[in-house]
């Protein structure tokens, strides 16, 4: 089983929530992620993912996390384990992925490729709403 980490990551811009999104080479487009190195964690390998692919420096916000697991071409396994994060600063390109962008939840939950990222994204938009909620009436 190969295991990978990486994060719904999101900034806010204009008052809106503006979520990262990163396009593969292959075409598809998901969230910042990548393999977990040996003697790394999965929060670790996910800070680091999110900086190799989208060039932003994030903090994991709660313990809030999503995992998929799904058949590799090659026949393997691969789990990856995703985290929300939030970050400041402007995407930058890095060659690491095609692109990355930034987009409002109805345009990020269009782009997506897969049923599964999709799915992760309206849960941890849906967690990010209630903290804000929960927030304003603390």
């Amino acid at each position: 089983m190969e295991h990978s980490a990486g994060a719904v990551v999101y900034r806010q811009e204009a008052g809106t929530r503006q979520y990262i999104l990163v396009q593969e080479y292959n075409g598809d487009t998901g969230f910042p992620k990548g393999h977990v190195e040996p003697g790394e964690t999965e929060e670790q390998a996910a800070l680091r993912e999110i900086w190799e692919e989208a060039g932003v420096h994030a903090a994991l916000v709660g313990p809030k996390r999503f995992h998929v697991e799904y058949t590799l071409h090659s026949g393997s396994r691969k789990r990856v384990t995703y985290f929300i994060a939030c970050c400041t600063e402007a995407v930058r390109q890095t060659g690491e992925v095609r692109r990355a962008f930034c987009l409002p939840y109805r345009q990020a939950l269009v782009r997506l490729t897969y049923p599964s990222y999709r799915a992760i994204l309206q849960e941890a938009h849906r967690y990010l709403e209630e903290r804000e909620d929960a927030a304003h009436k603390g």
